[in-house]
């Protein structure tokens, strides 16, 4: 028997890292649908998933709805990073949420997981209650 294992996709630097996660973080920060697909396009495989508590979400599109519909219902809140870790082809983020403010309304951590072409190809959300 003959077993050969190929490594996955891996981020491999400081660059990726910060590449992904201000990547993502800006993603959520920003309000025109426009300039936020542009850059999700950079960071987010076409057919990535997200999901969190209340939604699972397929395909680059239908998040930038999603982060649009939630600016509709929270103008002027923001994403803050706190801590960013990685292993292998995962990145874990650990963020809060501010209203406009800077009061904390939600903190949390998401866990991506990176296709071969070092984008995003699934996050999956979690809240701190």
């Amino acid at each position: 028997m003959n077993i050969q294992l190929s490594p996955a996709p891996a981020v491999t630097g400081p660059a990726d890292i910060d590449r992904l996660v201000s990547g993502y973080g800006d993603a959520w920060n920003e309000s025109d649908a426009k300039r936020r697909l542009r850059r999700l396009q950079s960071i987010w495989h076409e057919d990535a998933t997200f999901e969190n508590a209340v939604v699972r979400i397929r395909g680059r599109r239908d998040l930038n709805a999603h982060i649009g519909a939630f600016h509709g219902d929270c103008a002027g809140w923001r994403f803050v990073v706190e801590d960013v870790a990685t292993h292998g082809s995962h990145v874990h983020v650990t963020w809060r949420l501010l209203d406009a403010t800077g009061r904390e309304r939600l903190a949390g951590h998401d866990v991506g997981e990176c296709a071969a072409d070092r984008r995003l190809a699934r996050v999956v959300s979690f809240w701190r209650t």
